[in-house]
C-alpha cells in the first residue's frame, strides 16, 4: 500500500516522550521497514523534520543527523518538488488556513491517489473534509 506521512508523524520516530501517539507511529514506521507499506514523500519533508528536531532542546546536533541518516537508509520513495503541487498547494493553504507546507503534503497525496497521514490535529481539524488525510490515531489502515 502506498502512502504519504507528513512531518509530524516521522518527528514522532526520533522524539520520545511526551509525544502523543508514539505507538502508532512506531508501528507504521515498523510497516515501512518491513516493506508492507511503501512511503512516498516530497523532499520537503527533510527540512521540516531537520527543523523541527534542531528546536527539541534533548537533542544535540549529532542526534539530528544520526536521525536523518535513518531515513537515507529506509527505502524511501522520496520525490523533489513540484511547482504545479505549489502553486495548489498555496491555494489550499488560502482557503484551509493551514500552512502552505501542510497543504503542499495533502496535494501531494492527492495527486499519487493515497492517502495522506498526519498527527497534527489542529490540521486536520481544518481540511478533514478531504478523503485523501487521515489522522494517526484513527488510521484504520494499522491493522491491515
Amino acid at each position: 500500500m502506498d502512502l504519504v506521512l507528513d512531518t509530524s508523524v516521522v518527528v514522532k520516530w526520533f522524539v520520545r516522550p511526551p509525544e502523543e501517539d508514539l505507538e502508532a507511529a512506531l508501528e507504521v514506521r515498523r510497516r515501512v521497514v518491513e516493506a508492507e507499506l511503501n512511503l512516498i514523500i516530497p523532499d520537503l519533508l527533510f527540512y521540516e523534520l531537520a527543523n523541527v528536531l534542531r528546536y527539541q532542546p534533548q537533542l544535540a546536533v549529532e542526534a539530528v543527523a544520526k536521525a536523518l541518516d535513518t531515513l537515507e537508509t529506509m527505502e524511501l520513495d522520496v520525490r523533489p518538488f513540484s511547482y504545479l503541487l505549489g502553486k495548489e498547494a498555496v491555494r489550499v493553504a488560502k482557503t484551509t488556513g493551514i500552512t502552505a507546507y501542510d497543504a503542499y503534503f495533502i496535494v501531494f497525496a492527492e495527486a499519487l491517489e493515497c492517502p495522506i497521514l498526519t498527527a497534527d490535529r489542529r490540521c486536520y481539524s481544518r481540511v478533514r473534509g478531504r478523503p485523501s488525510v487521515k489522522l494517526l490515531r484513527a488510521w484504520e489502515g494499522m491493522a491491515e
